[in-house]
């Protein structure tokens, strides 16, 4: 049986400030860290990428394991939006080091949001609350739309079979039936 695989901090810290980009994927802010996600997933770490990553000023610290790690310099004075894309940026940039750490960053192929499959590592819708990408995906689909009627209708025929077997082994009669 294969286990999964145990996801870390920055893979969380990373879909957590997906979702919450994704929640106004219009605002400027959204609109460039989505920017530094597509050159990243693209493999185009110079040019643009270096352009855009040059507009954050990082401060390198080091925590309590030795660790380092980049935060916004404290004379920054953020915003609360500045400061979530500081941190999505961040997480990003954590992700990017790691061998394979872009592997499970996706755009859903319903409703082309970026997230994060932290579930499932073939996982190719997104998941929002109150987002029905999967089933709507397939809904749209004619052929599956045909595909899953007939099937319904060829259940609906064998389960109305079994019931009038179940009810002349019982004996009984069906409704309408001439006497």
């Amino acid at each position: 049986m294969r286990r999964k695989k145990q996801l870390d901090f920055s893979e969380i810290q990373a879909g957590a400030a997906l979702w919450q980009l994704g929640k106004q994927p219009d605002s400027p802010r959204a609109k460039r860290v989505f920017r530094i996600l597509e050159l990243f997933v693209a493999g185009k770490y110079f040019g643009e990428l270096s352009g855009l990553l040059s507009r954050y000023r990082w401060a390198n610290l080091i925590d309590t394991d030795g660790k380092p790690y980049l935060q916004p310099p404290p004379d920054a004075h953020l915003s609360d939006e500045d400061f979530q894309e500081y941190s999505a940026v961040r997480a990003l940039l954590d992700l990017a080091a790691r061998d394979g750490g872009l592997t499970r960053v996706r755009r859903c192929l319903h409703c082309r949001n970026w997230f994060m499959a932290l579930k499932r590592s073939d996982q190719v819708f997104c998941n929002e609350p109150g987002r029905f990408c999967r089933q709507d995906f397939h809904a749209a689909d004619e052929l599956v739309h045909e595909t899953k009627l007939a099937t319904m209708k060829e259940n609906y025929k064998i389960k109305r079979r079994l019931l009038l077997k179940e009810r002349e082994r019982l004996g009984l009669r069906r409704r309408n039936a001439k006497k």
